[in-house]
C-alpha cells in the first residue's frame, strides 16, 4: 500500500510516496480552486447567473415558513432559516459514483473511494469534429458533434509521468474555427449547457482513460463525459466505472479476477472550472478533492483544489 510521509516547512509540505519512491514538495499556499460552487437563488430569479445542464432546475432557496411565521429577520423573525433545493448533476461541480448508472443506486459515501491527496495530471485538449476524428461513439453521434479523442488525450499526456495519474484533469480549449466551449472561467460558471450538445469523449478516449492503471478520479470542465442525448447508453461513464457497454440500468458483478472492483470505486467529477492555461499550465500537481458530506445519493457537490508540486531529493 502507498503511504505518504510529510513534514511542514512554512507553506511548503514535503511528501514521500513510499510505494513509488517519489519525493515531492507541495506548495499549499497557492492552491487553485477548480469548482463551480452551488449558488441557490430565490425562486424565479430573473437573469440567473447559475450554470445549467440537462434542463435541470436551478438551485433555489426560500425561507422556512410555518403558518404566519416566516424565518426571515426582515419579516420579524429572530433568525434567517433557508430551505435549499438543488441537483448536484446540474447546478455546479459534482462528484458522481457508479451508482449514477446502475440499478443498485450506490451512494458516493458507500463506494470504497481512496481519497486524500492524489497525484494528478492536468492536460488541455481541443475538441474535434466527430466526422473528421476517425473515432467512434454510438449511433446517436453526428458528424458535426465536437468530441475529445483518444489521440488528443494521448498527445497531451505524453510529456508527463504515469506516476501522476491517480487523478486526470481534462481542460478543454476552443479550436481556431469555432467557439465550442466558454472562453473564460467566469463564463463557464454561468454557462447554460442545456440543448447545446456540449463536447464529449469518444468511445476510444473513454476506454483508454478507463483503463489507466491506478486512476481514482477523472475530472473535466464539461457537464458530462457523454453526449447530451446518447440514447441512454452512457458508454463513457461505463468505461470509467468498469461496466460493460450494454443496456442502461443493469447491475454489476464484483469479480475479483478483474479490476472491476477498483474501477467501481472511482469518482467522476464533472463541471469543473480550471484557470486559463496562462495562469495554470498543463502539468503534474497534487489534488485535494473535497466532497460535501452527503449520504444516500449518487452525486455530491465537490471542490477540487490543485496544488503546485515539484520533485526533490531527500
Amino acid at each position: 500500500r502507498e503511504s505518504i510521509r510529510m513534514s511542514i516547512l512554512s507553506a511548503i509540505v514535503n511528501f514521500r510516496v513510499e510505494a513509488k519512491s517519489l519525493s515531492l514538495q507541495v506548495d499549499l499556499a497557492n492552491g487553485h480552486d477548480c469548482c463551480i460552487p452551488i449558488t441557490p437563488e430565490p425562486p424565479k430569479t430573473q437573469n440567473s447567473r447559475q450554470p445549467q445542464a440537462f434542463y435541470l432546475p436551478n438551485a433555489e432557496k426560500k425561507p422556512f415558513q410555518a403558518g404566519n411565521f416566516i424565518a426571515r429577520v426582515s419579516k420579524g423573525a429572530s433568525v434567517n432559516v433557508d430551505i435549499i433545493t438543488f441537483c448536484a448533476h446540474g447546478n455546479g461541480t459534482h462528484a458522481e459514483c457508479i451508482g449514477h448508472v446502475t440499478r443498485e443506486g450506490t451512494a458516493v459515501s458507500e463506494v470504497k473511494w481512496k481519497g486524500g491527496y492524489l497525484l494528478a495530471t492536468l492536460i488541455t485538449v481541443t475538441p474535434e469534429l466527430f466526422g473528421a476524428s476517425k473515432e467512434c461513439y454510438n449511433p446517436k453521434a453526428q458528424d458535426e458533434d465536437w468530441v475529445i479523442t483518444k489521440s488528443s488525450v494521448l498527445s497531451a499526456l505524453k510529456p508527463f509521468s504515469p506516476e501522476h495519474r491517480q487523478a486526470l484533469l481534462i481542460r478543454t480549449s476552443n479550436p481556431k474555427s469555432a467557439d465550442v466551449v466558454p472562453k473564460t472561467p467566469e463564463d463557464r460558471k454561468q454557462k447554460k449547457w442545456s440543448g447545446c450538445n456540449p463536447p464529449y469523449l469518444t468511445a476510444a478516449a473513454a476506454t483508454f482513460i478507463g483503463d489507466l492503471k491506478g486512476l481514482r478520479s477523472l475530472l473535466l470542465d464539461l457537464p458530462s463525459i457523454d453526449r447530451e442525448d446518447d440514447g441512454g447508453g452512457l458508454l463513457g461513464h461505463r468505461a470509467i466505472f468498469g461496466l460493460p457497454a450494454k443496456a442502461k440500468g443493469d447491475s454489476y458483478v464484483k469479480d475479483k479476477k478483474t479490476d472491476v472492483v477498483e474501477k467501481s470505486s472511482r469518482l467522476l467529477v464533472e463541471s469543473c472550472v480550471f484557470p486559463l492555461n496562462k495562469d495554470l499550465k498543463d502539468g503534474e500537481y497534487i489534488l485535494d478533492l473535497q466532497l460535501s458530506a452527503f449520504r444516500n445519493t449518487d452525486a455530491v457537490p465537490a471542490r477540487p483544489i490543485l496544488y503546485p508540486c515539484w520533485k526533490f531529493k531527500v
